[in-house]
C-alpha cells in the first residue's frame, strides 16, 4: 500500500495492490500493518455495504467517535469528505476522489470530517469499514445539496436521496464548536 495523496488534513487516499492472472484478480483490500505505515493507525469494528443506482447521493454523514475507511468493489462513484473541525485550517473545505472498480484505491476519512458519496455508473457497491460501531446517538449530517458547499454532484439526471438525508440541517444550522470529536 501506498498513500498518494491527503485531500483534506488526514483524510487519505491509499493506492492498494492488485494481483491479477488467467482466473481474474485479487485484492488485499486492508492490513493493519500496511495502513500504519501510511498512517492510519486504526482499529476496525464494523464493515458495512451500500448498494446503490446511479444518481444517488449517500450522505453527508458523521459519527462523533468514528473514522472510516473505504473501497469500493463494483461500480464507479465520487467519493466526497468535508472538514468539519472547527479547529481545522480545512475547516468548511470539502475534497473528492473518483473510485472506480477499476483501480484499488482506498480513502480514509478521519473523526470530524463528513464523508458522501454518488453513483455515477448504473450500480455500485461500496465497502465501509468503520473504527466503533453504529451508534445513532452519536451520528449526524448535513443535506448534501447544500447550496453554501456548493458541491458539484455529477449527476446525470435528478439526485435521489433518502428521507433523512433531504431533512438534514444545512452547513451553517449547525454549531461544530459544540461537537465533541472523539479521536
Amino acid at each position: 500500500m501506498k498513500l498518494i495523496a491527503e485531500p483534506l488534513k488526514g483524510v487519505k487516499v491509499i493506492e492498494g495492490e492488485r494481483y491479477k492472472d488467467l482466473r481474474g484478480h485479487f485484492n488485499q483490500v486492508s492490513q493493519q500493518d500496511q495502513l500504519r505505515e501510511v498512517g492510519v493507525d486504526q482499529r476496525f469494528v464494523q464493515t458495512n455495504h451500500a448498494f446503490s443506482y446511479q444518481n444517488v447521493i449517500r450522505g453527508l454523514h458523521y459519527q462523533t467517535n468514528q473514522a472510516k475507511l473505504i473501497y469500493l468493489v463494483s461500480g464507479k462513484v465520487l467519493d466526497v469528505f468535508v472538514d468539519v473541525r472547527h479547529d481545522s485550517s480545512d475547516f468548511g473545505k470539502w475534497g473528492s476522489v473518483w473510485l472506480e472498480q477499476s483501480d484499488t484505491k482506498l480513502v480514509y476519512i478521519p473523526v470530524g470530517v463528513l464523508h458522501g458519496f454518488v453513483t455515477v455508473s448504473k450500480k455500485s457497491n461500496l465497502i465501509y469499514q468503520m473504527t466503533a460501531n453504529w451508534d445513532p446517538a452519536k451520528e449526524g449530517g448535513i443535506n448534501p445539496l447544500d447550496p453554501r458547499l456548493d458541491i458539484n454532484w455529477p449527476l446525470v439526471g435528478s439526485a435521489i436521496l433518502s428521507d433523512k438525508d433531504k431533512s438534514s440541517q444545512a452547513f451553517g444550522q449547525i454549531d461544530w464548536e459544540l461537537i465533541q470529536w472523539q479521536m
